[in-house]
């Protein structure tokens, strides 16, 4: 067999993976949230990041988890790596009901993490500093899940200066708000980032919300 350039899946492999898409949103076992549960915490979470007074949380690890970074625009930014999104999807599932203080406490507590674990440099540098060892909530990975998001919430390689406040405020509603969350088993976490996965999962959303 000769080696040419790879064209895309073959209809039946895509047909499979449509399948297994499809199997996945619809199983008894897949933890989700409500439609009315997923909006009740999007709309507390845009209280959040209106609130000039509350810190936006930015998925940008590398510089330094927990710490506060003043932007230009006046806001405060607290670099984090996925522990905050996995914690308020825990707490959208188990259906605890959201509240604002309530959230700023838990910052503030360390019972919302911001690192999965932050070393003794971030540690000596951090503001937060919450881990998924002190949260409140089940720890999804710890249960065999990954979590994924349906929107691409990545800032890329911009420096967050270069960032306008509206770009950083639609960067933390996406990376925090369990509207554009869903779980895949830890095993096959790689399912997450699948175009059929996450068409399936956006069709399932927009049915959650045109149900509420």
């Amino acid at each position: 067999m000769s080696l040419t350039r790879f064209n895309g899946l073959d209809e039946y492999s895509r047909l499979a993976l449509r399948r297994l898409a499809s199997n996945w949103r619809e199983s008894p076992t897949r933890p989700n949230v409500s439609g009315f549960d997923a909006l009740r915490w999007h709309a507390v979470l845009q209280e959040w990041v209106r609130d000039r007074s509350m810190p936006l949380l930015v998925r940008r690890p590398r510089l330094g988890r927990g710490r506060e970074i003043q932007h230009s625009s006046g806001r405060v930014l607290v670099p984090t790596d996925d522990a905050p999104a996995m914690y308020l999807l825990s707490l959208a599932i188990e259906q605890r009901a959201p509240d604002c203080d309530a959230i700023r406490e838990a910052l503030l507590s360390g019972r919302m993490p911001v690192a999965a674990a932050l070393t003794d440099d971030e540690r000596a540098q951090a503001r937060y500093t919450g881990t998924v060892a002190t949260m409140d909530a089940p720890n999804l990975n710890e249960l065999g899940y990954s979590v994924c998001h349906i929107t691409h919430v990545g800032l890329r390689r911009v420096p967050l200066e270069e960032r306008t406040e509206v770009e950083l405020l639609a960067h933390s509603l996406l990376f925090l708000s369990p509207v554009n969350m869903f779980v895949v088993p830890k095993e096959y976490a790689g399912l997450g980032e699948l175009p059929e996965f996450v068409d399936e999962m956006d069709d399932a959303r927009s049915f959650a919300a045109r149900a509420n």
